[in-house]
């Protein structure tokens, strides 16, 4: 290009890494050419763009998802996909994820970490799959009322009262909790489960390492289920 001139780009827009985010033009902003410049995409927060994800499967490039390696607060929530692969995603802010109306099952293979009711009143889902997840919020489950399986590394310490009591709110239908951690999680509450659900009346099942069933039956408010 001749100096002077003013580049241009007409290609497809740059696909933001964090769901919620916008492109938001080029960093430094395009002007005349004067030198060498290299032109960076640049991207800004943006709580709307359920404008865009909100829809049927054809509306969103599964490319977009696919390269998304964290969800901030609200990202997706209210996505109305029956189905969604996250393969890249590692760290899913407050609300990121919730309120999924048609997605039933999700595999979330690098997650390690959920905000506050990241996955809340996800109305139809019935398992979850996240074996590196280790860190969470509170209320992170909360009020999916048909959820029967959940697969984790832990459920992460819970310190008091807004922790652990309450992932599993409303959370009547768990039968299944799977945690692969070789070591019993801190919990400072001893209502984890719903009491309607399988789990808390008995008839459910928690599945952890040989090596640390010793260590939750004499655990603090995880004995009463070992």
């Amino acid at each position: 290009m001749e100096y002077g001139e003013t580049p241009t780009y007409n290609g497809v827009a740059p696909v933001p890494p964090v769901a919620g985010d916008y492109w938001a033009g080029w960093e430094p902003p395009i002007s005349s050419v004067k030198g060498d410049v290299i032109y960076v995409a640049k991207y800004s927060p943006h709580y709307y763009t359920r404008d865009y994800i909100m829809g049927n499967l054809t509306d969103i490039p599964l490319s977009f998802l696919e390269s998304l390696t964290s969800i901030r607060e609200r990202g997706l929530d209210g996505l109305k996909l029956t189905a969604l692969s996250l393969p890249n995603v590692t760290t899913i802010g407050t609300e990121g994820l919730a309120r999924l109306s048609k997605v039933t099952e999700l595999v979330l293979p690098k997650v390690v970490s959920l905000g506050n009711y990241a996955l809340k009143d996800c109305q139809v889902l019935k398992k979850v799959k996240m074996p590196l997840l280790s860190v969470t919020g509170y209320a992170v489950f909360s009020s999916c009322r048909v959820l029967e399986e959940v697969d984790v590394l832990s459920v992460g310490d819970a310190t008091n009262s807004h922790s652990t009591y309450t992932h599993f709110y409303s959370c009547g239908a768990l039968k299944t909790l799977i945690m692969r951690a070789e070591r019993v999680p801190i919990c400072a509450i001893s209502s984890i489960f719903s009491t309607s659900s399988p789990i808390a009346k008995g008839t459910g099942y928690i599945y952890v390492p040989r090596s640390v069933i010793d260590g939750y039956k004499t655990a603090t408010n995880w004995s009463k289920y070992a």
